[in-house]
């Protein structure tokens, strides 16, 4: 029969005659330790990305009043405002639905030169500035017919807003 070895092993105790170097034994100080501390190890710092600072404050409306290209919807559209990097702005068409709703009809085209029947779009477009054109469109104006129906359409648009995001 083989005999079975014992599964508890006895760990190698340590030697006690040598001090170690976490003891808190004194020890004699030469010169050379007095002139000069002992410095601890540098670490190697991370690299971490810094973010940019969030602000908590509200981001503040500024007006605007100009036409701009939206790349994005292909479609040229007044803007009424800014708030942060976005800009709050109606969009301009000429198909009278869109979505199947009925758009807003507009006496004259924005747009100089132009008789096609054009309309506003329901609703207000919140979109990144990135995503507009960097030239302004000269050529259009809203006529001193229509200007006042957008500019309600603007003003219930901001009473909503209010209405939604009371200050507090």
């Amino acid at each position: 029969m083989k005999s079975r070895k014992s599964k508890t092993t006895s760990k190698p105790k340590r030697a006690a005659s040598k001090p170690t170097s976490r003891s808190s034994a004194p020890k004699s100080k030469s010169k050379t330790s007095e002139s000069k501390p002992k410095s601890a190890p540098v670490q190697a710092k991370r690299q971490t990305k810094k973010l940019p600072k969030q602000s908590t404050a509200k981001k503040e409306f500024k007006p605007k009043n100009e036409f701009r290209y939206n790349t994005k919807s292909k479609h040229k559209e007044f803007i009424f405002g800014e708030v942060g990097e976005k800009y709050k702005a109606v969009g301009i068409t000429h198909s009278p639905k869109t979505f199947e709703k009925k758009n807003m009809p507009l006496k004259v085209n924005p747009q100089k030169g132009k008789t096609e029947q054009a309309y506003v779009r329901n609703g207000i477009v919140s979109a990144p500035k990135k995503n507009y054109g960097k030239r302004i469109l000269k050529n259009h104006q809203f006529s001193t017919e229509d200007y006042p129906n957008v500019k309600a359409k603007i003003r219930n648009y901001k009473k909503r807003e209010k209405r939604r995001n009371p200050k507090k």
